[in-house]
């Protein structure tokens, strides 16, 4: 029987519901959040956690010397849940965007410290959670605070 497939044909199995989605662009072969380090609706990094700070930078420099980077940018990507914020930060958004910038800073001083060099640092849009405001929920509830996080990835550029 000549037209009959056996199993070899071009069948393609769909790929499973629940796969992540794609990663962003330009391999990222460090992430680690800084989101913890931030008090609530504030966008100072607390000085309480200066140790979990330090610690936090210490693992993303040694990973840079381990490598021997020197094509690299920090990608920052600061989220929000959508607990209102007071006023200056009404607007949604505004506080991750806010803490992004400030972590810009403080990483930009702490690795030209550690590694000699300037480094590249974009902060991208704020993500803006998907859990609608509840105020039954509270703003310390985890279904907010999984969604407040300022995660810095390291990207190779070249």
């Amino acid at each position: 029987s000549a037209g009959v497939s056996s199993g070899g044909g071009n069948e393609s199995t769909p790929p499973p519901k629940d796969t992540p989605p794609p990663p962003p662009p330009g391999p990222i072969n460090l992430s680690v959040d800084f989101g913890g380090n931030f008090e609530s609706g504030k966008y100072d990094l607390d000085t309480n956690y200066q140790k979990n700070i330090n610690d936090k930078v210490t693992e993303i420099v040694n990973f840079i010397k381990g490598k021997k980077l020197k094509n690299f940018k920090l990608v920052i990507t600061p989220g929000e849940s959508r607990v209102p914020n007071q006023a200056p930060f009404k607007e949604p958004g505004s506080l991750a965007a806010k803490r992004g910038e400030i972590l810009k800073g403080y990483l930009t001083i702490a690795l030209k410290n550690a590694l000699s060099i300037d480094p590249q640092i974009e902060v991208s849009q704020p993500i803006i959670g998907k859990t609608e405001w509840d105020p039954k929920l509270g703003k310390d509830n985890d279904v907010y605070k999984k969604d407040q996080f300022v995660r810095v990835s390291v990207v190779i550029t070249a």
